[in-house]
């Protein structure tokens, strides 16, 4: 490992918090610190959940940082994760993603990985980056970068609505599974509302060109401009 990486074995449901600088491909530059996921990793449809795999990264942090991500297969949510503590730096670099649970997908199938870097050591200080790459898992050919205005492709239904997180919000990758290490939404910011789980106890977001869960309770109106207060949707939603 290079001595600015301090790995502790923990896992996380990584995404952008408000404010965050979208992931520009070649422009970790302009962001201090920031980690850019450069490449996809081929022959990565199957692992026994142990070890894991080498990645390359372009680091730009002029103090120390660090960072956290997951990686997101279909059909078993996170099965890997990255995690630095504390680094500096400048350039690229090869770095691990560990496994964390077993998998095996059919060729091709698109896999996902996403690296949030934050100002400070240990995770504090806030969010700098957010960086995400989508690859095929065979060929190891880049399927998505997410970049500004990522929301415009995804499935938006029509009848989703601006919300405001009323309080403290724990945030889940599917209904009833809480990220792990847990994150929250602090109350006050915003998201984008799709509608509710089955049980009616979830609603889905998007937040930060992810799709996510969050109790229905910790969201309401949202009364900008914008929104003007419109009532989130009620229809259940996959």
């Amino acid at each position: 490992m290079r001595a600015f990486r301090l790995i502790t074995l923990m896992a996380l449901l990584v995404m952008a918090l408000s404010g965050v600088l979208a992931p520009q491909r070649a422009e970790t530059a302009s962001v201090d610190p920031s980690w850019e996921i450069l490449e996809g990793k081929p022959d990565s449809c199957f692992s026994d959940g142990s070890g894991g795999f080498m990645i390359m990264v372009e680091v730009q942090a002029s103090a120390l940082a660090s960072e956290k991500g997951q990686f997101v297969v279909p059909g078993y949510g996170q099965v890997g994760y990255t995690q630095d503590n504390a680094f500096s730096g400048a350039g690229v670099f090869s770095f691990m993603m560990f496994a964390s649970a077993p998998y095996s997908v059919p060729d091709h199938t698109p896999v996902t990985l996403t690296v949030t870097t934050y100002n400070g050591t240990n995770f504090t200080g806030g969010v700098s980056y957010v960086s995400t790459l989508t690859w095929d898992c065979t060929t190891g050919e880049t399927i998505v970068v997410e970049k500004p205005g990522c929301d415009a492709l995804l499935p938006i239904p029509a009848t989703a609505v601006g919300g405001t997180f009323v309080a403290d919000a724990p945030v889940y990758w599917a209904p009833g599974e809480l990220t792990n290490p847990l994150v929250t939404i602090a109350a006050g910011n915003s998201a984008r509302v799709l509608g509710l789980d089955a049980s009616g106890e979830y609603y889905k977001i998007i937040w930060g060109c992810n799709l996510l869960w969050v109790p229905k309770a910790t969201l309401g109106p949202n009364y900008d401009a914008v929104w003007h207060g419109a009532p989130l949707p009620t229809g259940v939603v996959q």
